[in-house]
């Protein structure tokens, strides 16, 4: 099976121009120019001799997801539903907020882990990513990543040897030149794996998915919480912080009397008050057409976040975006989905 160039390096690149006998500078050419203009593939790229053209193409070929959808809404966001080779689809979404652009990558095409308030979740899981079909869902497009959230369709940290990769891919100074402290990984607390990921990449940033302190609660709705219980993901945040000083985040999707009730508020003061490493997210609930649960009012989120506050937590709500769109993770591949059968 050829390799496929957006899961190289530029290190591996040039050793494979060397291999080839191919002159060094051409394979920087040809990164630079590729991430440069990427929708062009191979045949595009003029700075490159057109008999080797083919060759590259043959021995790198240079294809990203396909678009096949894409929903826009009235604040800016973007949901790309793309098709891979096997005709799998994936979404990614662009989220604009002033000089940011931050695109949400997925992992994997659906996710094993049985969330029960997330559509992905509920639609089981085919199969991991590759990293070309990682980084792919990051150029294409007229704008340029400014962050990355791994927070898409999957559980990053189950794909994780792709999920490195990718990471080395998207940090290049001549591709996409993110720095580490540019990227977010969400999980909902695979310990070894974070554990693993922190130390070879001590700077990026972390969110996991908690929505629950009462383990009954969280094994309910995140299954996952019968192998990893709430103190053990909490002392696994602890220990991000303590390793790398940076903080991590904790979401929280705010469901109405599941996780707002005054027990949940004062068990998140337990969890937060005058702990520096820790900073809450609380996030509105995007409900699907097939969902169980409801959000809870901005004004329940609000008092939240209030008495968070006077407690000296470290919190914020996160804006929700795309609300006019399918934009809550999963919910324009089941649609596409469920238009085809």
């Amino acid at each position: 099976m050829p390799t496929k160039f957006f899961e190289l390096t530029q290190a591996e690149l040039a050793d494979w121009f060397k291999k080839n006998n191919i002159p060094a500078f051409q394979a920087e050419h040809a990164f630079r120019g590729l991430y440069a203009k990427p929708v062009l593939g191979w045949q595009g790229l003029t700075t490159l001799p057109k008999n080797l053209r083919p060759v590259l193409e043959a021995e790198i070929p240079a294809r990203i997801p396909r678009p096949v959808q894409v929903q826009s809404s009235q604040d800016g966001t973007q949901k790309i539903l793309s098709a891979l080779d096997d005709a799998q689809t994936i979404e990614s979404v662009w989220i604009p907020t002033r000089n940011r652009m931050t695109v949400c990558v997925s992992t994997q095409v659906g996710c094993k882990l049985n969330c029960k308030f997330c559509q992905t979740g509920q639609g089981g899981f085919f199969r991991n990513l590759d990293t070309a079909e990682i980084v792919g869902q990051l150029v294409g497009q007229s704008a340029k990543p400014t962050h990355i959230v791994f927070m898409g369709m999957g559980e990053p940290l189950d794909n994780l040897e792709a999920l490195s990769k990718a990471i080395d891919v998207i940090h290049e100074p001549l591709g996409l030149g993110l720095g580490w402290r540019r990227m977010t990984i969400s999980t909902v607390g695979l310990i070894p794996q974070m554990q693993t990921l922190s130390d070879r990449y001590p700077a990026i940033n972390w969110a996991i998915s908690l929505h629950s302190m009462d383990d009954t609660t969280r094994t309910k709705i995140m299954p996952i919480n019968k192998k990893y219980s709430i103190n053990q993901v909490v002392d696994a945040a602890g220990a991000l912080f303590r390793r790398t000083s940076r903080r991590v985040s904790f979401e929280w999707v705010c469901l109405k009397d599941v996780n707002d009730r005054d027990e949940d508020l004062r068990s998140l003061v337990t969890l937060l008050a005058g702990e520096p490493g820790f900073h809450l997210n609380l996030l509105p609930y995007h409900p699907t057409t097939s969902s169980l649960f409801k959000s809870s009012s901005m004004e329940r989120i609000r008092f939240i976040e209030r008495q968070l506050v006077t407690q000296r937590c470290h919190v914020s709500v996160r804006e929700s975006r795309g609300l006019d769109i399918d934009s809550a993770c999963g919910q324009l591949r089941v649609r596409e989905i469920q238009s085809a059968l």
